[in-house]
């Protein structure tokens, strides 16, 4: 009987090695689940990584250089950018090799693209000087619905109009970030509105031949002072009615009326109170902080604005009633 130890079949050593293969191949395999096709797994991106909003894409893009089998395939992906963005057509192709119908990554890379394209401030100014939507179209927006947004657009006579309009079809279609061209277009229209009521409250505060008018308002807090203006110079009939009135028992009447009152963060007046008063008649008076406490203004940022404005009341020239 042969009592010599029998040998290994394989050394110790060559064990360890091919257990840690194994154990390498596993793990890759398991890393690279779900076990589908690369192209199926970029074209469910959005299903399949779980990622969130926060981040997507660059989540998307990381799981899918874990768990893709062919090495290049994104950069080849991504090498098919043109100037109008990327371009959905090479992922399609490669679906329909793979016997794919639908590939929704590539209708979101066209839409991506069709949004960021419109969003683009120089792009759409562009073609905005051209007046030509369908060339600016065909050079690069892919969806229908782009097309359609373009035309409006270009159609829509207001700067006010046309940020609604992009602003829209970058939210509707998923758009993370600012619409940048409606977001210039909104500072350009802000900024033509803030000179007409820069023009509008100089003209107002100017002497002038008015049975009422007021002067610039004295603010203390976050509101614009056109914005108080405005919204008093639509008063300024029912305080002439009432100043009319006043004139039929005294017809000399005349002179300077100063309030004060508190805007709430709800907009609302509140504290309205008289200053000074030159005129001297209480149907004046009253009818003046009456039309006012009725008023209602834009939410100041802060809690509560105090505000002090001057009107003026003066007689019509001779011979007008």
């Amino acid at each position: 009987m042969d009592s010599s130890p029998r040998r290994p079949l394989l050394p110790i050593s060559v064990r360890i090695t091919l257990f840690g293969v194994l154990v390498a191949t596993a793990w890759t395999a398991w890393l690279k689940r779900p076990w589908i096709g690369d192209i199926a797994k970029i074209c469910e991106v959005g299903t399949l990584s779980g990622c969130g909003p926060d981040g997507r894409d660059l989540c998307q893009i990381r799981w899918l250089d874990r768990t893709l089998l062919r090495f290049g395939l994104l950069a080849e992906l991504s090498a098919s950018r043109t100037d109008c963005g990327f371009d959905g057509s090479l992922l399609r192709q490669w679906a329909a090799e793979q016997g794919r119908a639908l590939c929704p990554l590539a209708d979101a890379m066209d839409t991506g693209a069709d949004v960021a394209t419109l969003c683009n401030p120089q792009w759409l100014a562009g073609c905005t000087e051209q007046n030509r939507p369908q060339t600016c179209a065909r050079a690069c927006l892919r969806s229908q619905a782009a097309k359609d947004c373009l035309a409006a657009v270009m159609a829509e006579p207001t700067a006010l109009g046309r940020v609604r309009l992009l602003a829209a079809f970058a939210r509707d279609h998923g758009w993370a970030g600012p619409c940048e061209a409606a977001t210039q277009l909104e500072q350009a229209d802000e900024t033509a509105q803030s000179a007409r009521e820069a023009s509008d409250l100089a003209a107002a505060s100017r002497p002038r031949w008015s049975t009422v008018h007021f002067a610039a308002p004295a603010v203390d807090g976050e509101i614009d002072p056109s914005i108080i203006a405005r919204t008093m110079r639509g008063s300024l009939g029912d305080l002439q009615e009432c100043y009319a009135v006043a004139r039929r028992h005294k017809p000399g009447l005349q002179g300077r009326i100063g309030v004060r009152w508190k805007i709430t963060s709800a907009g609302r007046v509140r504290d309205a109170e008289i200053s000074y008063d030159e005129v001297a008649n209480k149907g004046v008076r009253q009818c003046l902080l009456a039309r006012l406490r009725a008023l209602s203004f834009p939410n100041p940022e802060r809690a509560v604005v105090e505000v002090e404005m001057p009107f003026s009341f003066s007689p019509p020239p001779d011979g007008q009633p």
